[in-house]
């Protein structure tokens, strides 16, 4: 009987047990709250290689994170393709079948088509790749990388002290358009003359024309803005080609470091000496830059790439700008929305120093570039 009696409480605390521990299990786990981003980003086309370079960067942000904190984040990558339409579908299916707590996107056309979604849905869409102008606003829509629009003032000053006439080259995207169209609207503002507007396809990259036309009218000054700088390749080579030296203002999606290696290696790097462009500013001497850029290094070999290291930076700061809001205020976007409006300011990431303004954008300083000695240096008068 004693033995029964023993057996049977033997029994009791262990079950006791199993429910305490069970309790403390369950406890940290209703405390931990479900981080869900959906990812929304070129994997092919075009700009493909500035989705996989910036897409690391993500990633990199998203193990640091999971290895320290309780709050765990999971990414699903869809391909936007840079394109509205294939952005579209992805978006719908990572709300509507992934669940997603939060989308991210990287180019201008994937960014504006995505935002009606998103503020529909009343999800929070984070960007940290469209740099252009003028991108679609809303109470969900944010922006951590610094817009081209907020360099523009400068260089359209550049290029009318430089030349009171201009023809403009760009490529049919939103990106383009929108950053040419805000170049044109500053630079005439001046009193500058636009004499030549053209545009080209990506899928139709015969310049000659353009280029013949330029130089008959004896152009002295050019902009240009690309979508990649595979098709600004192709144009700095025809330049060369049919000995056409005009003075380039541009973005850096046709001036970066790899870009340069390109057209030296294919032997048109003189063409683009000079060329002028204002982008964000970026320290990567910052310590958290610093890290980050010694361990995308070791760990995808280098962090060189087709645009500038700084998309680096926003894309691996992106994750702890979401996550710090999570675990401050909830996923719920209307709480993580006015969180990134009035707590993030001054914040330090690898960007540097960083704020969101009262529309969501961001505050950026900007410094203006030069090609020189086949570098990209500090442009100084």
């Amino acid at each position: 009987m004693e033995k029964k009696k023993g057996n049977l409480w033997s029994v009791v605390i262990v079950v006791i047990l199993v429910i305490i521990i069970g309790g403390l299990f369950g406890s940290q786990s209703a405390g931990s709250k479900s981080i869900k981003i959906g990812y929304i980003s070129p994997m092919s086309g075009p700009a493909a290689a500035y989705g996989d370079y910036t897409r690391k960067a993500f990633q990199l942000g998203l193990d640091e994170w999971n290895a320290n904190h309780t709050d765990k984040m999971q990414a699903i990558y869809e391909d936007g393709k840079c394109a509205p339409a294939d952005a579209v579908t992805a978006a719908n299916k990572l709300i509507n079948v992934d669940k997603v707590n939060f989308l991210m996107t990287f180019c201008t056309g994937e960014t504006n088509a995505v935002a009606p979604i998103a503020e529909q849905s009343k999800i929070i869409l984070l960007t940290s790749g469209t740099t252009a102008p003028n991108i679609v606003k809303g109470k969900y829509i944010f922006r951590n990388i610094g817009s081209v629009g907020s360099g523009l003032p400068v260089l359209t000053k550049l290029a009318y002290d430089f030349n009171k006439q201009i023809a403009l080259i760009s490529e049919n995207t939103d990106y383009a358009a929108s950053t040419k169209n805000g170049f044109t609207q500053q630079y005439t503002a001046l009193g500058g003359k636009v004499l030549f507007d053209e545009s080209f396809d990506a899928k139709s990259l015969d310049f000659k024309t353009i280029i013949t036309k330029l130089k008959e009218n004896k152009v002295e000054s050019i902009f240009v803005v690309v979508q990649s700088l595979d098709n600004s390749a192709v144009l700095f080579k025809q330049m060369k080609e049919l000995n056409y030296h005009p003075q380039i203002f541009t973005t850096e999606g046709a001036i970066s470091t790899k870009a340069l290696d390109k057209y030296t290696k294919e032997g048109y790097e003189n063409i683009v000496e000079g060329s002028i462009l204002v982008q964000p500013y970026f320290d990567r001497e910052n310590p958290k830059a610093k890290a980050m850029i010694s361990t995308y290094d070791m760990k995808f070999g280098t962090s060189t790439g087709p645009i500038p290291e700084s998309y680096l930076a926003t894309h691996y700061d992106a994750v702890s700008l979401i996550g710090e809001a999570v675990e401050s205020v909830g996923n719920k976007a209307d709480a993580v929305s006015n969180y990134f409006i009035t707590k993030i300011s001054n914040w330090s990431g690898a960007i540097g120093s960083f704020g969101f303004d009262k529309t969501g954008d961001t505050i950026v300083q900007t410094q203006t570039k030069i090609v020189k000695g086949g570098n990209i240096v500090e442009y100084k008068k």
